[in-house]
């Protein structure tokens, strides 16, 4: 899998309406181990339990793309109409690893 079917997954849920949408999506690989960090969008009304079953179908989806890959995912649940505040994201968040040393694409 690769950062082009990551997003094809994730447009999947949203086309299938599991999510709202997503956005401040990043990933990290070393050797065998992904970090992904993400954050998903979830109707406002939606009931927190049925938001956090939907988030894990999400996950799994996500770690069905890396089979072989030791994966790590941090999701942030926000609700729909927060997008609307952040229309261009969140601001940027610093870079863990310092220029030079940046995580190939998962692969």
């Amino acid at each position: 899998a690769n950062t082009e079917q990551l997003l094809d997954c994730l447009q999947t849920m949203v086309d299938d309406q599991k999510i709202s949408g997503y956005h401040q999506l990043r990933h990290r690989q070393t050797e065998n181990v992904i970090w992904i960090e993400m954050h998903i969008l979830m109707p406002t009304d939606m009931p927190t339990g049925v938001a956090h079953e939907q988030i894990t179908k999400v996950e799994e989806a996500v770690r069905r793309l890396f089979p072989e890959r030791d994966i790590h995912i941090t999701t942030h649940v926000e609700p729909a109409e927060h997008q609307a505040a952040h229309p261009e994201g969140h601001e940027g968040l610093p870079d863990p690893y310092p220029s030079g040393n940046s995580a190939e694409e998962p692969q």
